[in-house]
């Protein structure tokens, strides 16, 4: 009925059933995923506190088999062969299912060997101000650009409910590059993709240098005090 209402009917496939239970190679058209699944919707209003009893503790067990599922899901899901981004979401504000959710895929062997990695913070929402919880990503080499990765809001404070995200995304040549109704997939492109990055990140050195360039000729100004003979 949802996606009736919102007029997507023509370009929406429902499933329904076990996701856990989908053969990823049956679904090679698919891309892109948003991933939300079952949480401790602590971000909610009036929810916030429900995993804290009366003496103010939270409850451990029911997050962490909360984690447990949502590890679960998010592995199968980057596991489609053709798969490049996918967006971890949640409304909890419990680093449980969040941070510690994310570090856990990415130290995962299947993980690493399917190429996936976080996407960069300029990717990500960038004037977002607030991110991940760098202290939750000291286990990995730049606790800094992982949090970058993620996004936060705190229930009320930022003007709605409390959530966190966080975006993968996958190195092209680990696709299976397979053709869908003949048309090209990942593999095929991931040229294309390769270029892409390294076209932006010359853009990027090309800014730094002028901007340097720039700095050092108002350096030269503010240097000299005089007229030549």
């Amino acid at each position: 009925m949802m996606c009736d209402k919102a007029g997507g009917l023509n370009c929406i496939s429902i499933q329904h059933g076990d996701f856990t239970k989908t053969r990823p190679q049956d679904f090679p058209e698919i891309t892109g995923f948003v991933v939300d699944p079952s949480c401790s919707g602590s971000g909610i209003f009036g929810r916030a506190f429900d995993e804290e009893n009366g003496k103010g503790e939270i409850d451990e067990a029911r997050l962490a088999k909360l984690a447990s599922f949502q590890f679960t899901i998010v592995k199968h899901a980057l596991s489609f062969p053709n798969a490049r981004k996918l967006v971890y979401s949640t409304c909890s504000i419990h680093p449980q299912e969040n941070e510690r959710v994310v570090i856990d895929l990415l130290n995962d062997e299947d993980v690493k060997k399917q190429g996936w990695r976080l996407s960069k913070r300029k990717d990500v929402i960038e004037n977002w101000p607030r991110r991940g919880f760098v202290e939750e990503f000291t286990s990995v080499e730049d606790p800094e650009a992982a949090a970058g990765a993620c996004v936060r809001s705190l229930p009320k404070v930022d003007g709605g409910i409390g959530f966190f995200a966080a975006s993968f995304e996958r190195d092209p040549s680990f696709c299976s590059g397979e053709l869908v109704n003949g048309e090209e997939q990942p593999e095929q492109e991931a040229n294309k993709y390769e270029a892409q990055e390294e076209e932006e990140e010359e853009e990027e050195e090309e800014e730094e240098g002028e901007d340097d360039a720039e700095d050092d000729a108002e350096d030269e100004e503010e240097e000299w005090t005089g007229f030549d003979d």
